[in-house]
């Protein structure tokens, strides 16, 4: 006997085989957790909640590291490499990446002597990641994955009583981290995803000194990828 459950619409359906001749209880025949999409192409948007730590202020009397919410978003283009070969169980993307700006403050210091401080900083990132997604015979799919690409940082220095100095840099960006993502239809997949990612230093100059700090950052992601 068999009996087939499905949301119309949604191009959702699974089927329960039931039997003498059947070795399972159950066995799903919807949406396949291997979907590489209609070409194996996707373009994805994504939201982005980064926790930003701007890291030890070096060139300022070694200001303790702060920790800042921001949002943002980012776009990814990217190819199911199963595609190309059914063994390959990779994807690959590009991705840029644009968040808001953190703003820290450090409070003056009677003990040290230390004046009153304040920096605003702004990332963006463009990276190739490169994702192992791992089949489980459903629509839900982990995956583990990294990246490794550029990072465009504008830093905004104000020590109390003197003015303040800017400058933006290019650096080494990286990130590791995993995530789950549900097979919607053949068109459609929305992801979950956590990643750390470090976007190397920021830094300005005065005539008299260089200030800088490397900025990390833990980073939740929900996205969907439109498959074609």
């Amino acid at each position: 006997m068999t009996i087939a459950l499905a949301w119309p619409g949604l191009g959702l359906g699974q089927e329960y085989t039931f039997g003498k001749d059947s070795n399972t209880y159950g066995t799903y025949s919807g949406v396949s957790s291997g979907s590489s999409g209609k070409n194996g192409f996707y373009l994805a948007p994504r939201f982005l909640d980064s926790l930003t730590n701007t890291g030890e202020i070096n060139g300022s009397g070694g200001r303790a590291s702060r920790t800042c919410n921001t949002v943002g978003g980012a776009i990814a283009a990217g190819f199911y490499l199963n595609r190309l070969d059914s063994r390959i169980p990779l994807r690959t993307e590009v991705e840029y990446a644009a968040r808001g700006d953190v703003r820290a403050s450090w409070d003056r210091s009677i003990d040290t002597g230390m004046r009153q401080f304040k920096a605003l900083f702004n990332v963006q990132t463009l990276q190739a990641n490169v994702y192992w997604d791992i089949d489980t015979g459903t629509a839900f799919k982990p995956f583990i994955g990294g990246g490794l690409g550029l990072s465009f940082i504008y830093a905004d220095y104000m020590p109390e009583g003197r003015g303040s100095y800017s400058d933006s840099t290019t650096g080494f960006a990286w990130n590791a981290g995993a995530g789950v993502a549900y097979d919607i239809n053949e068109s459609i997949t929305v992801d979950l995803a956590y990643r750390f990612a470090g976007f190397g230093h920021a830094e300005a100059r005065t005539p008299n000194s260089t200030t800088r700090n490397y900025m990390t950052a833990n980073e939740f992601l929900l996205g969907l990828r439109l498959h074609f």
